[in-house]
């Protein structure tokens, strides 16, 4: 083949059949491509096991010996140093590219680049370096956003953060300059620094001179050619920039206690040792008899594969930690359980039981508490029964909650009327009312009921085109509040719980109404769901019509925002303000509901309201609050937080981890939160919120395959953010991050991994339950100059929670 690949990036393309072992080294990077059967990759340093798909990238100057099982088949193409070096991040750091021991990066992208870069390659077209080297601009950028990461190299401890860029220059000049006749005075000019400068800086941070580190380096190098090359002792040490065979002689036996070329033989006799498996076997193989082979991986995984995004780039800068105020942890204020009938069932109160033990809220909500089925009257007697309300309560206090009872009418008797504008009898809405509160008084305690909240919630329904009178609405609301207050004084009473999807005319005229009466009730109460009401004029509001899903990333900020403008206008209102339901979606057959956004919009949007709500309220503990003869499936796209068999799905996982933040409030800002605790221990909480994309947004109703779950969302880019917290001790601290996204910590995405298999025995639910995790990483970082910095890359919907100390001793 006549491809003229010297003056391309890349150096050598092969296809390679593997049969035993065979030593090999590479004075460029390798990527290999595993594209049948199964090898062994070993260095001195480490040892590599990979199958069939496997992508390893290979550093340059290091030995490996191949062995194959079977009939391996590789592809094989090297990347010339100076190119990648050329083209790295302007900060020190590494390539992290091993397919088989990193499940936390996508490798199809590289995968499929791969293929077509040896595709095209050997192809040998008309215009096809041009090609080429837009690949592998294309790999290297790839590579660089996702697959680099900072780290200290060797040589260079405790690097001051301020000075990466100048160091990374400087090290990149030597490693691409050291053959030659280089000086100080050279580097000081590359650098523009002066010399005497220079030297200072280099035993500051280098803790050994300018030349040391140079011979340092040139010695490495020329270990690797004595043990890997055939060439002359004399010649290695002119083409590493020794300026004779004498010097290098001396500096080599003062490093390693013994002359090159006794360190050459030993070395030969040690692999001559190792190396037991025979004959070399790597074959370069013709490209025709495999084509279709690498095509078909090329075109399979193409179609997988999003368009290239550079990752967005973010910045959090904190200047002082110790700039702080303390706030209200509203992310373990309250949890809906959902509508009375499902309260006492033998699994939600499991799921109780371990919410309780795992975050500890302070609230339960329970909706609809004022119907037949619930609370029960006696038509002879005219009394009512109240056994199974007694038990929602004992269950409640049993795992330290507070009840947050809705006192709204009940729905089924308001769905009996035929007019548009419902009509109830008050006194006997007053009366189960006033029969609740003297029978919780006197069954609880005066002390204990007082600590309740109740919610006086105002019903509307576009749907069936019902809605309750305002002035009806604030009557009962009136009347609720000061029935309640006769008996316990200090108990919270409030209400609206506005769903601000709906028309804000109706709440504006409520709020108006309540203002001129002088009522200021305890509290005002919103729901929110990211719903607009649907601008379809010319047919009847149905259930899958009435609303769709709105295309405002931050609905609940800017809603909320939008109601507080409003509230003010009205001086007599100064109620504190609490979000009683919040979730993303209303609807209890979505499958984005078992997504990673459950996630990430419970992170954000606590994050948004974090200092704007007094409570907040999430929607809902458990998927078994719905009948359960409506599904069986494992995961049906239900809205709570944990499935109905008990397993936690990412909104659990993402409320647990949020749950240990400090109260003290450092900064916060777009899917961002700096907390702090009293014992100096700081909290970083960040999310990758994508929301839903404009076309699911406007079908919000329409049924989804579970398998297409993720296509909700709008095009999926990765995040990389650069950390800096300042006024810090200085010291090593040790950090420890919670990683939630799709390899850890979905339900959905396990689930996805054996087929969606219907058949889930009790075995399974156990390994489910061990397996729905975060990911934990541990770490050390140093501080220095009061500066901690480090560098975060969060995938599509992922959450991620850091926390940071200093470590012992």
């Amino acid at each position: 083949m006549e491809n003229n690949i010297e003056k391309l990036p890349f150096k050598k393309i092969s296809i390679l059949s593997l049969e035993g072992s065979s030593r090999q080294n590479s004075s460029n990077y390798n990527f290999l491509f595993i594209l049948n059967g199964s090898i062994r990759i070993q260095s001195v340093k480490e040892t590599f096991f990979l199958d069939s798909q496997d992508i390893l990238l290979l550093p340059s100057k290091e030995a490996y010996t191949f062995s194959g099982r079977g009939n391996t088949l590789l592809l094989s193409i090297e990347m010339d140093n100076s190119f990648l070096l050329r083209n790295q991040p302007s900060y020190i750091g590494s390539y992290i590219c091993n397919s088989s021991a990193d499940n936390d990066r996508d490798y199809t992208p590289i995968r499929n680049l791969l293929s077509q870069i040896a595709t095209v390659y050997f192809k040998n077209e008309d215009y096809n370096n041009l090609n080429l080297f837009s690949l592998a601009y294309q790999l290297v950028y790839y590579l660089n956003c996702y697959h680099f990461e900072k780290t200290e190299q060797a040589g260079t401890p405790h690097i001051n953060p301020k000075y990466c860029e100048r160091i990374n220059d400087i090290l990149t000049y030597i490693n691409q300059n050291y053959a030659n006749n280089i000086t100080l005075q050279d580097l000081a000019n590359q650098v523009h620094l002066t010399t005497p400068y220079l030297s200072k800086f280099f035993k500051n941070n280098f803790h050994t001179t300018f030349n040391n580190y140079l011979n340092h380096v040139r010695l490495t190098y020329s270990v690797e050619d004595l043990v890997y090359s055939n060439e002359s002792i004399t010649s290695i040490a002119n083409h590493n920039g020794f300026a004779s065979i004498n010097a290098f002689n001396k500096l080599f036996k003062l490093e390693y206690h013994t002359t090159p070329n006794k360190y050459r033989l030993q070395q030969a006799e040690t692999r001559s040792k190792q190396d037991t498996s025979g004959k070399a076997s790597l074959k370069e193989m013709d490209y025709d008899t495999h084509k279709q082979l690498l095509q078909e991986y090329a075109q399979s995984d193409a179609e997988h594969i999003p368009k290239f995004q550079f990752p967005s780039q973010r910045e959090i800068r904190i200047r002082d930690v110790h700039a702080y105020k303390q706030i209200h942890p509203i992310w373990h204020s309250m949890i809906n359980l959902g509508s009375t009938p499902h309260i006492a069932k033998r699994d939600i109160t499991k799921q109780i039981a371990l919410l309780q033990g795992s975050i500890g809220f302070q609230y339960a909500r329970i909706e609809s508490i004022l119907n037949d089925l619930f609370i029960p009257k006696d038509p002879d007697t005219g009394k009512y029964n109240f056994t199974a309300f007694d038990r929602a309560i004992d269950l409640l206090q049993t795992q330290n909650l507070i009840p947050y009872l809705d006192l709204s009418y009940p729905e089924e008797i308001l769905e009996a009327t035929d007019q548009r504008i419902i009509l109830y009898n008050l006194e006997n809405y007053l009366d189960i009312v006033n029969a609740l509160i003297i029978h919780s008084a006197n069954s609880f305690g005066i002390d204990e009921v007082e600590k309740w909240v109740f919610e006086v919630g105002y019903f509307q329904n576009l749907v069936l085109d019902k809605i309750e009178s305002v002035d009806q609405y604030v009557d009962r609301f009136s009347h609720t509040y000061h029935l309640v207050k006769n008996y316990l004084p200090e108990a919270m009473v409030g209400g609206i719980n506005y769903h601000l999807a709906y028309p804000w005319k109706r709440l504006d005229e409520i709020l108006s109404s309540l203002d001129r009466r002088g009522f200021n009730p305890d509290f005002i109460s919103l729901s929110i769901f990211p719903y607009e009401l649907t601008e379809k004029k010319d047919a009847p509001l149905t259930e899958t019509t009435a609303f769709v899903y709105s295309t405002d990333a931050n609905f609940a900020k800017n809603k909320l925002q939008a109601f507080k403008k409003q509230l003010s206008k009205y001086k007599n209102l100064a109620p504190k303000l609490f979000v009683s339901a919040l979730g993303p979606s209303i609807r209890k057959r979505n499958y984005m509901n078992d997504t990673c956004y459950q996630a990430t919009f419970f992170v954000k949007n606590t994050i948004d309201l974090l200092d704007e709500v007094d409570l907040l309220g999430y929607y809902q503990l458990s998927d078994s609050a719905f009948d359960r003869n409506e599904s069986t499936h494992f995961l049906n796209g239900h809205n709570g937080i944990m499935n109905q068999y008990g397993i936690k799905k990412p909104g659990w996982l993402a409320l647990e981890a949020i749950n240990h933040n400090g109260h003290y409030l450092i900064d916060k800002g777009s899917k961002y939160m700096v907390t702090k605790s009293r014992r100096e221990i700081y909290y970083l909480t960040i999310c990758n919120y994508i929301h839903v994309n404009d076309s699911c947004c406007l079908n919000i109703h329409k049924e989804m395959s579970i398998k297409d779950a993720y296509s909700a969302y709008a095009e999926p880019k990765t995040q990389k953010i650069s950390v800096s917290l300042g006024n810090m001790v200085n010291g090593l601290y040790q950090v420890i991050t919670y990683r939630i996204n799709k390899n850890h910590g979905s339900l959905l995405d396990e689930w996805s991994r054996i087929g969606y298999w219907e058949e889930v025995t009790r075995r399974e639910f156990d390994y489910f339950k061990n397996i729905v995790q975060p990911k934990r990483n541990y770490q050390h970082l140093n501080c220095t100059d009061g500066m901690l910095e480090f560098n975060l890359q969060l995938t599509p919907h992922e959450v991620m929670f850091i926390e940071i100390a200093l470590a012992l001793g």
